[in-house]
């Protein structure tokens, strides 16, 4: 449910190259990604087929998903630019268009946060599936402590540097970025079965949002999440690219 001026908003939208430059300025997510395909079709009939189309499969669609990020993540810049290029004596006489703003960028935060840890989950299934950890992957219930114990316990995957790297980095989860975002953003703002983000009061037929939603603190927030985020991404790759090599040259 969104209001009129959003609505119009939405439909007369146009973001130029310079709005996605000031975007690529802070950082520039097409630079995500998973680098591992050329050594896995080399270790093909070295490993397992299933095991093979799983890794494949995951390449591809996390690539793709990361691609996708680029569209909310670009879109949350532009509104939180539009929202403060207007001058702090006009808010109140040009509140309605401040606010369509704030609404707009905090609607395009939440679909970053999201798409954030919904990548995050396929990541560790992915890191699951090429490993052969054999956890079960439909429930995220500590899931990344699982992780850690299942491969801390196999003595050959936590003896290549690269895995233990990884583990290492996903064992100090606690009180990171990741718990931060996760539990003051994505538990508490996100619903879990619908698509309403974020999660919201109707208060006299308008849309409220939680007070403690502050634009300038939520932005340094998920900046410093997409930044942490690219570590993530690279460990990981990092990990299953050594493993890989490991069996190719076996």
């Amino acid at each position: 449910m969104i209001g009129k001026p959003v609505e119009y908003e939405l439909l007369q939208k146009v973001i130029n190259s310079n709005d996605v430059k000031e975007s690529k300025k802070i950082l520039d997510i097409n630079d995500y990604k998973l680098t591992y395909w050329d050594e896995l079709h080399k270790c093909e009939g070295k490993i397992d087929q299933e095991q093979f189309e799983n890794m494949r499969y995951y390449y591809l669609h996390i690539n793709r998903s990361l691609q996708r990020l680029d569209i909310p993540y670009i879109n949350m810049s532009y509104y939180k630019r539009k929202n403060e290029e207007i001058p702090s004596n006009q808010k109140l006489a040009r509140l309605v268009e401040a606010c369509c703003y704030e609404d707009l960028y905090f609607y395009y935060f939440f679909e970053v946060i999201d798409s954030v840890f919904n990548i995050i989950n396929k990541l560790l299934v992915l890191v699951n599936d090429s490993f052969k950890l054999n956890l079960n992957t439909k429930s995220n219930s500590n899931f990344e402590i699982n992780i850690v114990k299942a491969i801390k316990s196999t003595t050959k995957l936590y003896s290549i540097l690269e895995i233990k790297a990884f583990v290492n980095y996903l064992s100090n989860y606690s009180g990171s970025i990741y718990e931060t975002c996760k539990e003051n953003y994505r538990n508490q703002h996100v619903h879990d079965f619908t698509n309403e983000i974020p999660k919201y009061k109707i208060i006299d037929n308008s849309i409220v949002f939680e007070d403690s939603l502050k634009k300038d603190k939520s932005f340094e927030d998920c900046i410093n999440l997409l930044k942490e985020f690219k570590t993530f991404i690279s460990m990981i790759d990092k990990a299953i690219y050594s493993y890989l090599k490991d069996i190719c040259n076996k």
